[in-house]
């Protein structure tokens, strides 16, 4: 068996109803299943911190507090009447001042509360008549009393079968996690290939309207173009207009002229004057 990082699964935590199949078997230190033996160790039960509901103190109950007022587990702040508040405020703690709730188990004083205790369970486990601590809360949610004596330390220690059942399933369980691992990553190849596909296709779709856009741009230059290559056809006309007129009209008329001027600056006798 294997966890959900890939790791062996050495232990495996049974919970049970009945006190009697418990103490059976704890009695026999072993568990077999499918013709296989398993080793059984007790289990030490983790510990609750009681946090009070009424001043979120630790280590009692609202019936045992002494505070007269009620403190708000989200602002800290202290009412005569809790009821009447409405908590809009910013979670604040009221042991450490962190950004959480009073009754967090992110506050490093319930941490280190929860962590004493846990020593002190831990160092009496092997006594018989331990009393509860009144600061540990000793019922979960399905109605079982936690009794530390019944609960010792697990052992560091964890000797593995060497049969060769054990080994060829040890074999096939680590086969089996090697497909599921292979099988994870082709679906996340596929999942990414799906993605690239669907990327590809509105990139393929923005290309289409481009080159569209591109087209109707292209036709409204090649109408601009023609419409500029009339217009210059039409002022080449106009300039060899012009330059017949020049050749018909004023280049005679400036002949005459010249000639005119000539004959003025010249004497009787064809002599030129002299100015």
């Amino acid at each position: 068996m294997k966890n959900k990082f890939g790791n062996n699964i050495k232990l495996v935590k049974i919970e049970l109803t009945s006190y009697e199949i418990r103490r059976q078997l704890l009695a026999d230190k072993k568990l077999i299943i499918n013709y296989i033996s398993y080793d059984i160790d007790q289990y030490l039960a983790p510990i609750n911190v009681l946090i009070c509901s009424k001043c979120c103190g630790l280590g009692h109950f609202r019936k045992q507090c002494v505070e007269l007022t009620e403190t708000c587990r989200t602002c800290s702040g202290k009412f005569t009447d809790l009821k009447d508040h409405r908590c809009t405020a910013s979670p604040k703690c009221k042991h450490c001042n962190g950004d959480y709730t009073s009754n967090s188990m992110k506050c490093p004083v319930v941490k280190s509360f929860r962590a004493d205790l846990t020593r002190k369970i831990l160092s009496n486990s092997n006594s018989i008549n331990q009393p509860l601590l009144p600061t540990v809360s000793t019922k979960s949610n399905n109605g079982f009393h936690f009794n530390p004596p019944n609960f010792p330390a697990l052992n560091k220690g964890w000797s593995q079968s060497d049969s060769p059942m054990m080994s060829k399933l040890n074999d096939l369980l680590t086969g089996l996690a090697n497909v599921n691992t292979t099988l994870s990553k082709l679906y996340e190849t596929n999942t990414k290939f799906e993605k690239f596909m669907a990327d590809k296709n509105i990139h393929d779709i923005e290309l289409s309207k481009e080159v569209e856009s591109l087209k109707l741009h292209n036709t409204k230059l090649e109408e601009d173009m023609r419409e500029l290559n009339s217009k210059t056809d039409q002022h080449a006309d106009l300039l060899k207009q012009v330059n017949q007129f020049f050749k018909r009209l004023l280049l005679p008329a400036m002949d005459g002229i010249l000639k005119v001027c000539g004959d003025s600056s010249k004497d009787n006798n064809g002599r030129k004057l002299r100015r």
